[in-house]
């Protein structure tokens, strides 16, 4: 198969070897990014998830059992 020339006359097949490369570094670094994301934010998350749990169930369970007894 005969390479394809760029404007410069040279083959394009190293240029295209090089965005492959980068392509493949961001990547790399974009699921490193996300998994170090994740590590710190989720925690926290869950955490604030959980006291609004138990702030509503703290909140409700009194009126439940006040409406019970009566």
């Amino acid at each position: 198969m005969a390479e394809k020339l760029n404007t410069d006359g040279h083959s394009g097949s190293e240029g295209e070897r090089e965005v492959e490369v980068a392509i493949s570094q961001d990547s790399e670094y974009e699921k490193k990014l996300v998994r170090k994301l994740d590590r710190n934010i989720v925690p926290v998350v869950m955490t604030l998830y959980l006291l609004s749990f138990l702030d509503r169930l703290a909140f409700f369970l009194p009126l439940g059992i006040a409406v019970i007894e009566y």
